[in-house]
């Protein structure tokens, strides 16, 4: 293993929900009605519960991520309804394969609160069954006629 993904990944995505959570761009309503113990990631990412709060620029550091990436990927996913999928087809890998991975696959869907998981694209994937199909579309034939 040349990494652990909770050294990457986690950072990664707490600095994303820093941003969220500075700038006030997540549903805060879905998290009030569909959610318990939401406050507690808030103060946590924030350092309001005695830790160090964390920071855009300690998450790019780790990941080799530059803040100003961080930051513009945030304010993009704040405008945009976001998907997000861990691990393979076939389940051959996966967010939780690796030592302490449960951590980056935690981090995926509360990001995914912040946005209202479930709401219309606002999905959590796991990709072991290969991306998601719909068998009901039907692409008309354009070939010529023979």
């Amino acid at each position: 293993m040349d990494r652990l993904p909770s050294r990457t990944e986690v950072p990664f995505a707490q600095a994303i929900g820093l941003c969220l959570l500075k700038e006030n761009t997540y549903d805060k309503k879905y998290l009030d009605t569909h959610t318990i113990g939401f406050e507690e990631f808030r103060r946590h990412i924030l350092g309001e519960d005695g830790t160090a709060p964390r920071r855009r620029q300690v998450g790019g550091r780790a990941c080799d991520v530059p803040a100003r990436v961080i930051i513009a990927l945030a304010r993009e996913w704040a405008l945009k309804r976001t998907s997000l999928a861990g691990g393979v087809k076939g389940g051959e890998g996966g967010a939780c394969r690796m030592a302490y991975a449960t951590e980056s696959a935690r981090m995926m869907v509360l990001l995914q609160a912040m946005q209202g998981l479930g709401k219309p694209g606002v999905k959590h994937l796991g990709h072991h069954h290969g991306p998601p199909y719909n068998a009901d579309l039907n692409f008309p034939d354009t070939r010529p006629a023979a």
